[in-house]
């Protein structure tokens, strides 16, 4: 899905298997984002082996895929370097779904949400085809 995505802390794994897609999905990092209610499985991976050939091209269910060597870097980096408060995303009660626009939660006195995570924004965009890019800020 396209816009911008924090990382979950309680879903960080060295090894991860998928079992409705039996797919390997090493160094995942899930996106801390509820969509109706539920949190997505949307991540931030290394491709197994036999889908590296697929590296550049859509071959997931919204998955980012990164090389193997990439995703243990990025991991560890993140891991090591950028773990602290963030603030929290605003919820639609009505849908259930947290914001994809960065919009901050705030409570009744004006202050910001905050809660432990990863000074980590993900941004995705889609410009189309195959053209699609990602920017961790």
């Amino acid at each position: 899905p396209v816009g911008l995505f924090q990382l979950n802390p309680n879903r960080m794994f060295v090894k991860y298997r998928f079992i409705i897609w039996d797919a390997d999905m090493p160094y995942a990092m899930f996106f801390n984002w509820i969509h109706g209610g539920r949190l997505s499985g949307v991540a931030i991976h290394s491709s197994g082996k036999s889908h590296a050939a697929m590296l550049g091209k859509r071959a997931s269910a919204g998955c980012i895929r990164l090389g193997p060597k990439q995703a243990q870097e990025l991991f560890g980096s993140i891991q090591e370097h950028y773990q602290g408060s963030v603030p929290r995303f605003v919820m639609n009660r009505k849908t259930r779904t947290m914001s994809r626009d960065g919009e901050i939660s705030h409570d009744k006195s004006g202050k910001i949400r905050l809660t432990d995570g990863f000074r980590v924004l993900v941004m995705v965009e889609d410009y189309g085809g195959e053209d699609t890019v990602i920017s961790m800020l």
